[in-house]
């Protein structure tokens, strides 16, 4: 019957391609980790933050406060593909939060950023942290940072391939 029969045109939208991308999962990086200090100045930068990822096709995911349990910092982080961390504020998790992202993460996908001014933290000794001034400031040094990860991400030139054991 003619009706049965369709052209591939004819199926939904994307379904096809949509599983093929779910199967391989690695096409597109579409989750970051955003660990900061609780506070109001965090949560105007998480704004920022979340509106880069959001622009970029990403989701921004902070565990935070009471939340942030070892358990649900584990799973947030094993779930991102990158991890954006501001050390503006001393807080007890942040050696946790650097030990954890540095096992799970390539250090190309880690940015490590700061409100100028902020004093430097013995956790961050011997580490780039990338300083912002205002809203714009972060906004800026985010995209520059998020659009340097996803081009390494899809020039594959980061990959955990076993060589971390070779000396």
């Amino acid at each position: 019957m003619p009706e049965d029969e369709y052209e591939p045109e004819d199926l939904v939208d994307g379904v096809d391609e949509e599983d093929d991308d779910e199967d391989e999962g690695d096409d597109e990086p579409t989750t970051v980790f955003v660990a900061m200090t609780p506070g109001r100045d965090a949560d105007e930068a998480f704004k920022v933050i979340a509106g880069v990822c959001d622009r970029l096709g990403m989701d921004a995911q902070r565990v935070s406060g009471k939340q942030a349990g070892a358990e649900a910092l584990y799973e947030a982080i094993e779930t991102s593909d990158f991890a954006i961390i501001d050390a503006s504020g001393k807080r007890p998790s942040l050696a946790e939060e650097l030990d954890v992202v540095g096992h799970e993460l390539d250090p190309a996908f880690v940015l490590l950023i700061a409100r100028a001014g902020s004093p430097r933290l013995p956790e961050l000794e011997g580490r780039t942290i990338h300083s912002y001034a205002d809203k714009g400031d972060l906004r800026a040094v985010v995209e520059r940072h998020l659009n340097t990860m996803i081009d390494a991400w899809h020039e594959g030139a980061v990959e955990d391939d076993g060589d971390d054991d070779e000396e």
